[in-house]
C-alpha cells in the first residue's frame, strides 16, 4: 500500500475534564528496490535485409519493473552475441541496432544467438582517474579488486559508475570497503588503486515525531497522542503505533506493492452483507490455474467478524458478525490466494474495511443567542456527540456574503475570500448562514446565523459631487472682506476620521488667488480675503483640495473660477499725445463750422456702460485773452485759442488743454499808401542812392512781396529794389532844377 492516512488526536486531561485536537497524517511508503525487471516478451524475432549500413534498425525490445521511481530505471545490454560485434542495443530506449554491415551468404539467421539483459542498478557515484598519455595509453578502465562481498555492487569498466545491484541489511553488514582499481591500455599497463567506504544507514521504524502544544501548565498542559483507528482488526495487525512521546512508528514492514482493496460498510449491516470483491488471476492451466482464497488471521485476534468465498472465479468477502464502530472503526484484512499446484504458489493482498458508525447525534454550533458576530473573520465551532466520522464536523456557508467570504472546512476559520471582496463603502455589514454537517450517512447537520462587520480603512478618497468640483461665479469687484464666494462640499465614504475632511486653497496652474481668496478648512467655504480691483485682475481660477484625516491621506480637488463684476470706481484717463499736458491741433482759417480739428483720445479701465465716456468744452479762450461767448456763438479771431475740454464716466471725470493754432490764409491785398519822396540836392549822391522803403499794410501774415514800377517812370530815374521795396532815384535828378515826379507802383 503506497499511501496510509491516519487521525492523530491529541489529549489532555485535566480531572474528568478531556479536550482534543486532531490533526490528518498522510504516511507515503517509499520503495524499496525488491523487483527484478521482466521483459514483456520472452522471445523477440526480427527481419533485417543484408547489406545495411551500420546502425540500422533491428528491433525494440521492452521491460517493465513493478517498483517506482528510480528503481523502475531499467537500462539494456545484450549478453551474448554470436557471433560478436554484430548488433547493439541503446541502454535506455531498448533499441536493436546492426553495428555493421550484414552478410547473408556468412550467416542467414541468429536464431538464439542474441541474449539480452535488464537491470534496475541504483546509481551511487562515478570514479574519474585521469591519464596524460595519449592514444591507448590514456585509455582507463575500472574494476573492483576486493570488499564485494555478496557482489552487491557493480563497477562499470568504462564509465567508472558505481552501482547497487543487491539490497543491503544493516543488521548483516553496516560498512562495505571496496578497493578498486584503475588501469591504462599501455604495455605493461600502469595500474592506480583507491579504496571506498560505503555506509549502510539503518532504516528504523520510528520515523515521525508528531507534536502538539498546550500553552496551559502542569497536569493540564500534559498532552497525550493516539490513533483514531489505532488496534487489531481480527485479521491482521494495525501498521502503525503512536508513543506517549509522540513518536509515530511502524509495527510490522510495509509493503508499498501490495494490493490494497478498501470497502466501507455500515455498522449496522447485517450478517451477510457484501463487503468487497478480489480477484487473483494464474495464467497455468488446470489445477495449477485454479485458485483459492482464505483470509489470514493475526495470532490471538480470531472474532470472524467477516468471511471469503474459498473457492471460486473471484473472492468474495462478506459480514460474518455485527460490527460496533465504538469497538473498532477500521478493519485490516490480509487475503491469500493460493492456486492448487503442487507445491502451491500463493498471493497476498489487504482489504480495509472502514465501519461507519450510526449517525445518531446533529452538530450544535457553539455561538451566543442570535448567531455570530465578527469583525472580518472568526471562527466557527460546533460539536457533534457522535464518535467517529459521525462525529467528524466540515463547515460551508449556506448563503450570504456575496462570495466574499469563504470557510475552512475543517478548522470552521472564517476568511475573507479573496483581496478585493470586501469594500466597507459598499456593503460594511455581511449576514451569513453557516452549516456544520458531519460525516455520517446520512450526514446531519446545523445551521447558524453569522454577522460579519467590516472595519474601515482609508481606501476612499473624497470626492466632489457630480457637478460640484467645478463652480463658476460673478462677484463684484467691490465685495467686502468675508464676502462668501462659494461652498464647495465633499463627500467621503469612509468613516471616522479616515472620512473627516479639511480644505485648502493649492496654487495649481494659476497662483491660487495671490491671498486674495480664503477658504473655511471644516466647511469648504470660499471667502474674499482682501480688497478686489477688476482693472488688476479680472479673473480667478482657484484650486480647492478636499483631504481626508486617514493614513494614508487621500484627497481630490476642485475649481471655483471667479470673474469679477465691473464697478464704475475709475476715473477717465487721458491717452499720451498731449505735449506738456497740452494737445496741439492746427486748423486754417476761415474753415467753415464742422471742420474736424483732431482727435483727442481717452480710456476708461471700466467696462461695458461704465466705461463709456461723455467728451465736453468746458472753455476756450483766445491768445489776447479774450473768450469765446458760447451762447451768442460769435467766434474770436486770434492767432490761437486754448481749450479745456472734459472726459467723464458717471461722476468721474479727468480734464485736458487743448492748443488750436489758427493758421493765416493769403485772403487779403497788400495796402501801399501813397508816398511823397522829396530830393534836395546832395553831393555826393551816386547813381542809385536808397531813399528809403515802401510801407506796406497787409493784415495776413504773409513776409514776401514783390515790388514792381508799373507806370510814370519812362525816363527810368526812379528805381525800387523788387524784394525789399527801397527806393532810389539816378543821379541825374541831383540837380538844382525841381523835378516832380509820379510813379506807380505794384505791391
Amino acid at each position: 500500500m503506497p499511501v496510509h492516512k491516519l487521525l492523530v488526536t491529541a489529549l489532555v486531561t485535566a480531572g474528568t475534564t478531556v479536550t482534543t485536537a486532531t490533526a490528518s497524517l498522510t504516511v507515503s511508503v517509499l520503495d524499496d528496490n525488491e523487483f527484478a525487471p521482466a521483459f514483456t516478451q520472452s522471445v523477440y524475432s526480427a527481419t533485417i535485409d543484408e547489406n545495411m549500413p551500420a546502425g540500422a534498425f533491428v528491433a525494440a525490445v521492452f521491460a517493465t519493473d513493478m517498483d517506482s521511481g528510480p528503481n523502475a530505471m531499467v537500462r539494456y545490454s545484450i549478453e551474448s552475441c554470436v557471433p560478436a560485434l554484430d548488433f547493439g542495443i541503446a541502454s535506455g530506449t531498448g533499441r536493436v541496432v546492426t553495428l555493421r554491415s550484414l552478410d547473408r551468404e556468412s550467416i542467414q539467421g541468429y536464431n538464439d544467438a542474441l541474449t539480452g539483459a535488464v537491470t534496475d542498478q541504483l546509481f551511487i557515484l562515478s570514479l574519474t582517474a585521469a591519464d596524460a598519455d595519449a592514444g591507448p595509453n590514456g585509455n582507463v578502465t575500472y574494476r573492483i579488486i576486493s570488499g564485494n562481498e555478496g557482489s552487491r555492487f557493480r563497477l562499470d569498466a568504462i564509465s567508472g559508475n558505481l552501482s547497487l545491484v543487491a539490497a543491503l541489511d544493516y543488521e548483516t553488514t553496516r560498512d562495505y570497503t571496496l578497493r578498486v582499481q584503475a588501469a591504462d591500455g599501455g604495455s605493461p599497463p600502469r595500474i592506480s588503486t583507491s579504496s571506498i567506504l560505503i555506509s549502510v544507514l539503518d532504516l528504523e521504524k520510528k520515523f515521525l515525531l508528531v507534536e502538539a502544544v498546550d500553552p496551559d501548565s502542569g497536569l493540564n498542559g500534559l498532552v497525550s497522542y493516539r490513533l483514531m483507528h489505532n488496534g487489531s482488526s481480527g485479521t491482521v495487525e494495525f501498521p502503525f503505533n503512536i508513543s506517549k512521546d509522540s513518536w509515530l512508528s511502524a509495527t510490522f514492514p510495509l509493503d508499498r506493492e501490495q494490493p490494497v482493496y478498501n470497502s466501507v460498510i455500515a455498522e449496522t449491516a447485517p450478517v451477510g452483507t457484501f463487503v468487497a470483491t478480489v480477484l487473483a488471476t494464474d495464467p497455468d492451466l488446470g489445477e495449477n490455474g485454479a485458485i483459492v482464497y482464505s483470509l489470514l488471521r493475526a495470532e490471538g485476534a480470531g472474532d470472524g467478524a467477516f468471511a471469503i468465498s474459498a473457492s471460486a472465479k473471484s473472492g468474495v468477502v462478506t459480514l460474518a458478525a455485527r460490527l460496533d464502530s465504538a469497538v473498532q472503526a477500521e478493519h485490516r484484512l490480509t487475503v491469500q490466494a493460493c492456486d492448487l499446484g503442487q507445491p502451491p504458489k500463493c498471493s497476498k493482498a489487504q482489504l480495509v474495511v472502514s465501519v461507519t458508525p450510526e449517525n445518531r447525534a446533529s452538530p450544535v454550533f457553539s455561538a451566543p443567542p442570535g448567531g455570530y458576530k465578527f469583525r472580518a473573520v472568526g471562527r466557527l465551532i460546533a460539536t457533534d456527540a457522535d464518535p467517529g466520522v459521525n462525529g467528524l464536523l466540515r463547515y460551508s456557508l449556506l448563503a450570504g456574503g456575496s462570495g466574499s467570504f469563504v470557510v475552512d472546512a475543517a478548522s470552521g476559520i472564517l476568511s475573507v475570500a479573496r483581496d478585493d471582496a470586501l469594500d466597507r463603502e459598499s456593503q460594511s455589514v455581511h449576514y451569513l448562514t453557516a452549516v456544520a454537517a458531519d460525516s455520517g450517512n446520512p450526514s446531519r447537520s446545523a445551521t447558524v446565523d453569522v454577522e460579519v462587520g467590516i472595519d474601515d480603512v482609508n481606501d476612499a478618497a473624497p470626492t466632489f459631487p457630480s457637478g460640484g468640483a467645478s463652480f463658476v461665479v460673478n462677484i463684484s469687484e467691490s465685495s467686502p472682506i468675508r464676502y462668501p464666494v462659494a461652498r464647495l462640499v465633499a463627500k467621503d465614504a469612509d468613516v471616522g476620521s479616515n472620512g473627516v475632511i479639511s480644505y485648502s486653497l493649492a496654487t495649481g496652474e494659476g497662483d491660487g488667488g495671490l491671498g486674495d481668496f480664503s477658504i473655511d478648512s471644516s466647511s469648504g467655504l470660499v471667502t474674499v480675503a482682501k480688497a478686489l480691483d477688476r482693472e488688476t485682475r479680472p479673473y480667478y481660477v482657484l484650486y480647492v483640495v478636499a483631504k481626508d484625516a486617514g493614513w494614508p491621506q487621500l484627497s481630490s480637488s476642485g475649481t471655483v473660477s471667479v470673474s469679477l463684476i465691473d464697478v464704475n470706481d475709475s476715473p477717465p484717463r487721458w491717452m499720451p499725445g498731449s505735449h506738456d499736458g497740452v494737445w496741439q491741433f492746427s486748423i486754417a482759417e476761415n474753415s467753415p463750422a464742422g471742420t474736424l480739428i483732431g482727435n483727442l483720445l481717452a480710456q476708461d479701465a471700466d467696462e461695458g456702460e461704465n466705461a463709456y465716456l461723455l467728451f465736453r468744452l468746458l472753455s476756450a479762450t483766445a491768445s489776447d485773452g479774450s473768450g469765446f461767448d458760447f451762447e451768442s456763438g460769435t467766434p474770436p479771431s486770434p492767432k490761437q485759442l486754448r481749450l479745456v475740454i472734459r472726459a467723464s464716466s458717471g461722476p468721474l471725470f479727468a480734464d485736458t488743454s487743448v492748443q488750436v493754432n489758427i493758421t493765416d490764409l493769403n485772403d487779403v491785398a497788400p495796402i501801399l499808401p501813397d508816398t511823397d519822396v522829396y530830393l534836395i540836392k546832395r553831393d555826393l549822391l551816386s547813381r542809385i542812392d536808397a531813399l528809403g522803403r515802401l510801407t506796406i499794410v497787409d493784415p495776413d501774415t504773409v513776409n514776401n512781396f514783390s515790388y514792381s514800377i508799373i507806370a510814370g517812370n519812362e525816363a527810368g530815374a526812379v528805381f525800387i529794389d523788387p524784394a525789399t521795396g527801397v527806393v532810389s532815384v539816378d543821379q541825374r535828378l541831383n540837380t538844382d532844377v525841381n523835378y516832380n515826379f509820379s510813379v506807380t507802383v505794384r505791391v
